[in-house]
């Protein structure tokens, strides 16, 4: 077992995100993501794995691969399957999500959509 507190997974980076992964193995990456508010996490897909969202605070829009906008807020929970294109973007807060991505190929299945460009 492993236990993380709250100041190994919240804090602020240089680029006003924080990715602070709490467990990270073969079958498993699971941590805390953290955006400014109006920033964003560009449309992008894992081919091979599942996504889950646990929006902790702040407000967003989640964009699914219909490019449809859906207004989110704390406890809502978003599960996106392989290959299904994502996005979110703060509102005016910022804006703390817990993700869990299984099983954990390192960003080696990510695609990212020709509009969004590759950061």
């Amino acid at each position: 077992m492993e236990t993380f507190r709250s100041t190994q997974l919240l804090g602020e980076s240089d680029d006003r995100r924080f990715r602070r992964m709490g467990s990270e193995s073969v079958h498993i990456r699971a941590g805390m993501l953290g955006l400014a508010a109006h920033e964003s996490f560009e449309m992008h897909a894992h081919t091979e794995s599942s996504e889950i969202f646990f929006f902790v605070s702040g407000r967003a829009t989640y964009w699914d691969q219909w490019q449809e906008g859906h207004a989110i807020g704390p406890g809502d929970l978003i599960v996106v399957e392989p290959g299904e294109m994502h996005a979110f973007r703060a509102g005016d807060d910022n804006l703390v999500v817990l993700a869990v991505v299984a099983p954990n190929l390192n960003h080696k299945d990510t695609v990212y959509a020709e509009t969004a460009g590759r950061p």
